[in-house]
């Protein structure tokens, strides 16, 4: 195994497709359909990596980051956001802690 990976998208066919995706790289691969899981998964896995959309059923993805940032014991967790409705040319997702971010649909050259 590569690492852990928690995928948090309550769109079903886009978190399909980041599982799929991340498995054939050999990364153990658990997922969340909406905040609340989200939390409960990076609790129970300690995963090397969250992907996270912004936009999703409970408080969302940004409240969610910042409950992971202020736990010292998820604080170091790497954290990938992603949202087909937020306009990333800002330095906001930085700022509040996330690692790196990518739009949806992805890019081509993905």
């Amino acid at each position: 195994m590569t690492g852990t990976v928690v995928v948090a998208d309550d769109h079903e066919e886009m978190r399909r497709l980041v599982v799929q995706l991340l498995e054939a790289e050999g990364y153990e691969v658990r997922q969340a359909r909406d905040t609340q899981e989200a939390l409960h998964e990076v609790a129970r896995a300690k995963p090397d990596l969250l992907i996270l959309d912004v936009h999703m059923p409970g408080a969302g993805g940004v409240e969610a980051l910042k409950s992971i940032r202020s736990d010292p014991g998820l604080n170091g967790m790497r954290v990938l956001l992603l949202s087909g409705s937020v306009d990333f040319a800002a330095d906001w997702p930085s700022q509040i802690g996330a690692d790196a971010h990518l739009p949806k649909p992805f890019p081509s050259t993905i």
